[in-house]
């Protein structure tokens, strides 16, 4: 019976050394630090300002007077009259026909100019009157049947001849006249002429016509207005906002106790 005590006194022991255990367990539970990292990453919007530069052309125009010389060419045609006196000689006043009845007469007609010198001849077989006109004297002739004036005559030749000086430019008549003897014609014969009619000489005016051309050219001073194009080329530059989200990433160092590392979220 006096040894039962012993029993209750080891549990004690027991007790008191599990309490101290945990006692220090956890007095070095919180004692004891654990060095820790954590890294935290926060986002946030930030926003930039961009330069960029744009090149463009653009084309102008605009005038501008400038002083120009025109050179034309002219051709100038010029006609010349050239007048001139040539000198001639010519068969006039020339009868065709060279048979003549009693009163009847024969003539030929010459326009000739004035100042020339005149000479006509006849030869026939029997008297012969012979008559040089002008046109006035002739026609004076024709309308009365009888001779009023003439330029130059002869009558009653067999051989003869005229000569005269024009002094205008005119139609000029030659006529032989066969008259008759007496108050009538019977009795007369036929009379042959030979040849009648002579030369004439004279001068006339002969126009010549040159043309002369002549090449020149004439310089005009002018203002031109002439029109330029001009190409510039501009850089504009244009600001651009552009917005971005950026991660801040931050790390954390610490000593949490042992028990707080163990139960904890093991971050600082």
């Amino acid at each position: 019976m006096a040894e039962q005590p012993k029993a209750p006194r080891k549990g004690r022991y027991a007790t008191v050394a599990a309490v101290v255990i945990v006692a220090v367990l956890v007095l070095l539970g919180f004692l004891v630090r654990i060095p820790t990292a954590s890294t935290v990453g926060t986002p946030y919007v930030s926003t930039s300002a961009s330069l960029v530069g744009v090149p463009s052309a653009t084309a102008e125009l605009f005038s501008v007077v400038v002083p120009t010389q025109v050179v034309h060419p002219f051709t100038n045609a010029t006609v010349v009259a050239s007048v001139r006196e040539v000198s001639t000689t010519a068969q006039v006043l020339t009868v065709s026909r060279t048979t003549l009845y009693c009163n009847e007469s024969v003539y030929s007609r010459t326009f000739l100019p004035a100042g020339a010198e005149v000479q006509v001849t006849w030869n026939a077989t029997g008297k012969v009157d012979a008559y040089v006109f002008d046109s006035a004297q002739f026609e004076s002739y024709l309308g009365t049947e009888r001779i009023a004036s003439s330029t130059v005559n002869k009558t009653g030749e067999a051989d003869g001849s005229l000569r005269f000086r024009t002094q205008y430019s005119d139609s000029y008549f030659f006529l032989l006249l066969n008259p008759p003897a007496g108050p009538s014609c019977l009795g007369a014969g036929t009379i042959w002429v030979s040849s009648p009619g002579g030369p004439a000489a004279y001068t006339y005016p002969v126009t010549s016509y040159t043309t002369e051309q002549a090449s020149y050219t004439t310089t005009i001073l002018l203002n031109a207005t002439q029109t330029r194009t001009t190409t510039v080329t501009l850089t504009s530059t244009s600001t651009r906002e552009v917005p971005y989200t950026l991660t801040s990433t931050s790390t954390a160092q610490c000593t949490p106790s042992l028990w707080a590392w163990i139960f904890g979220t093991r971050a600082c």
